[in-house]
């Protein structure tokens, strides 16, 4: 006698086309707490029954599942025809795996990324004394971040450049100490983190745009990231906003020599402020409130001149001049509508840089980090949607045939080569003689803070009346006749 027929289970048709009928033929894949529907196809044509199973599995929970058997969502119980989509030989679910990638974009470690996908599915182990536990190793979600990563913000991000971009970066600099021990303030670039800010049309609202890493932050590196992404020839970018670095601006001349070059007013309202308060002028000061005006207006910019004439700010009248030719140039070239200041830009480089952390010191793969990045973006543009992840893999997946895109096995560096450190190094043999002058220099700074260091020890030991610690003394040199007894 066979199996009773199931009257609520729908039947999907045979995916060869064949008329017929298509009865329920047990489960496949079953995995744990979990297992997925099978279904058989009798042609009517008299052909060989053959079974099949949907592109896109529906893994259900079994009965022994920890949770029990219905959808952990809404405890509705799970017919045969659903159940959460999951590619071939794949247990996570789209949805595991878009979960997976959002937690990454927010700055959760691959560990405890990992760590919770597998708690939500109860992919439990037991210890040697029996507990049930979580993995916590990192490779699911490395699996999942260099498989679906690229799916995710190829889709999503933007694919060409705005009309209006503003451009800047930070670097991540390497743990490194003075000779006598003490950590170090500033160090080698161990990666440049670069960012662009767009504005669609030129004007509106900005958005992150695209962020990337790179081993050094010259004009090299920042023209490699302008032709990351292609340019509309319809309407390339016409208007770019810069910190005033030089790097940026001769990358962006060599790539988009027609576009307008526009420095920051407030890195200039920064620096001007900076330049005041070496002439002993502060807020409250006439000047100091008319330099806040000064890039209001050409009339407010001759306003501020004037009492710079007679006032005695002499570092601030020798920095004004090197710089009016570029502030009275920016009146000229100024366009209301459009952005001229990197200030949402470095808001984003800092949440950035916040996520990261300190665990930047652990990062080695440049390809990891960069898909990694491209997470992050989507975050900062608060589009990081589980659902829309998860229909993204979906239509992936079935464009493939219900088969996942083979993982991208050029994303793991060979053994003893860390991609980051490679890049690092490029940039160090093509930048040696530059990096060599900043060592001379960064050698001299550090022989004064050391001698500042001694310094705050000294007034240190006599505050607290301790005794100072001995100096180290040179061995003395023997005499003549004992130099002479040595050699022999």
């Amino acid at each position: 006698m066979g199996r009773p027929r199931n009257p609520t289970a729908e039947r999907p048709p045979c995916p060869l086309g064949h008329a017929g009928r298509v009865l329920l033929n047990g489960y496949y894949g079953q995995t744990g707490h979990y297992r997925r529907p099978r279904y058989k196809c009798y042609p009517s044509a008299g052909g060989k029954p053959h079974p099949f199973q949907l592109p896109l599995g529906r893994r259900q929970p079994t009965p022994d599942h920890p949770h029990g058997p219905s959808c952990q969502d809404c405890g509705h119980l799970v017919a045969r025809h659903e159940g959460a989509e999951t590619a071939r030989r794949y247990f996570y679910s789209t949805r595991d795996i878009a979960d997976m990638l959002v937690e990454l974009g927010r700055g959760t470690s691959l560990r405890k990324a990992s760590a919770a996908a597998r708690r939500s599915t109860a992919r439990l182990t037991r210890d040697q004394y029996g507990n049930r536990r979580v993995s916590y190793h990192a490779q699911l979600a490395i699996n999942q971040l260099a498989v679906f990563g690229p799916v995710v913000t190829d889709a999503l991000l933007p694919q060409t450049w705005p009309r209006s971009v503003v451009l800047d970066g930070t670097p991540f600099l390497r743990r490194t100490t003075y000779d006598d021990g003490a950590p170090r303030q500033g160090g080698p670039i161990g990666f440049a983190l670069y960012a662009a800010y767009g504005y669609t049309g030129g004007k509106g609202t900005g958005l992150l745009w695209r962020m990337d890493m790179r081993g050094a932050n010259d004009n090299i590196e920042w023209a490699e990231f302008l032709r990351s992404l292609a340019t509309d020839e319809a309407a390339p970018p016409d208007w770019v906003v810069t910190d005033g670095s030089g790097a940026i601006q001769r990358a962006v001349k060599q790539v988009w020599p027609k576009a307008t070059l526009y420095v920051c007013e407030a890195h200039l309202l920064r620096r001007g402020e900076k330049i005041l308060a070496k002439d002993h002028i502060y807020g409250g000061h006439e000047l100091f409130d008319l330099w806040r005006q000064a890039q209001w207006s050409r009339e407010r910019w001759q306003t501020f001149l004037d009492a710079l004439e007679s006032s005695k700010a002499d570092n601030m009248r020798s920095w004004t001049a090197k710089k009016r030719a570029l502030i009275e140039r920016q009146f000229d070239i100024r366009l209301p509508e459009r952005p001229r200041s990197t200030g949402a830009l470095e808001t984003a480089l800092a949440n950035t840089k916040k996520l990261i952390g300190t665990r930047h010191y652990v990062f080695r793969n440049a390809a990891r980090l960069r898909l990694l990045l491209g997470l992050v973006t989507l975050h900062e543009r608060e589009e990081a949607d589980p659902r829309v992840y998860a229909e993204v893999i979906r239509k992936a997946l079935v464009a493939n045939g219900g088969k996942a895109p083979a993982r991208a096995r050029a994303l793991n560096d060979p053994k003893a080569v860390p991609s980051i450190a490679a890049e690092a190094a490029l940039a160090e043999a093509r930048l040696g003689d530059k990096r060599k002058k900043a060592r001379e220099h960064s050698r001299k700074f550090e022989a004064q803070e050391a001698i500042k260091r001694q310094e705050r020890r000294t007034v240190g030991h006599l505050k607290s009346g301790r005794e100072l610690p001995a100096e180290p003394t040179a061995p003395t040199p023997p005499e003549p006749e004992q130099q002479l007894l040595d050699l022999e």
